[in-house]
């Protein structure tokens, strides 16, 4: 009995570019052979179209479906679907693409201890550091960075 594609190899949750790079999104789909199957793929909602030099679309007959982009750049970022539709119905598979300059460093978010006690009289709030890439191998490798106990006895006003 004939049913809408499904996707044997999905496409990962996240995957993760900077400048210049080449990201190549691939998924499996399965469908009835006798019942032609479509893919397409799309960004945010966009469909996605071949641009020369830069996005490509591969459909190969064993059932895998590839999207390269070529030179990554900021505007290449967010949601990709990849979606497989026959006369029965469709399905997609989403990823998301976050980019990131080199050297430009990374968003983390910590917990201080003590900080988040609710009803005790002590502020409580995030802390969003941005490593900008000078920790030393040495602080690295030792498990917590040394500007994080200077930290933790410090109060955080109002905002």
């Amino acid at each position: 009995m004939a049913a809408p594609p499904c996707f044997l190899q999905a496409l990962p949750p996240e995957t993760d570019a900077t400048d210049g790079d080449i990201v190549t999104f691939q998924v499996k789909v399965s469908s009835d052979p006798t019942d032609p199957t479509v893919v397409s793929w799309w960004r945010c909602g966009e469909s996605l179209r071949p641009l020369p030099g830069h996005r490509e679309m591969i459909s190969h007959e064993d059932g895998w479906h590839e999207l390269i982009l070529s030179n990554v750049t900021e505007e290449d970022e967010g949601e990709y679907e990849c979606r497989a539709e026959n006369h029965r119905g469709h399905n997609s598979s989403f990823g998301s693409l976050f980019y990131y300059q080199e050297g430009g460093g990374t968003l983390t978010d910590i917990t201080l201890e003590g900080m988040a006690a609710e009803g005790d009289g002590r502020q409580s709030g995030l802390l969003i550091l941005i490593d900008d890439g000078s920790q030393t191998e040495e602080e690295s490798l030792s498990g917590t960075p040394s500007f994080i106990d200077s930290l933790t006895n410090r109060h955080l006003s109002s905002v």
